[in-house]
């Protein structure tokens, strides 16, 4: 997940970016989960 602020359309406002950067499907989640992958599916 990452956050950025910042005046994009030089409105002289602050402007909130948040962005997402799981994946969409839960499988692709839980198979890139590394040797902690037991206690995160348990």
């Amino acid at each position: 997940m990452g956050n950025d602020i910042g005046d994009i359309n030089n409105d002289q406002y602050p402007d909130i970016f948040v962005l997402d950067m799981l994946p969409d499907d839960e499988e692709i989640l839980k198979r890139s989960a590394g040797e902690d992958s037991y206690e995160i599916l348990r």
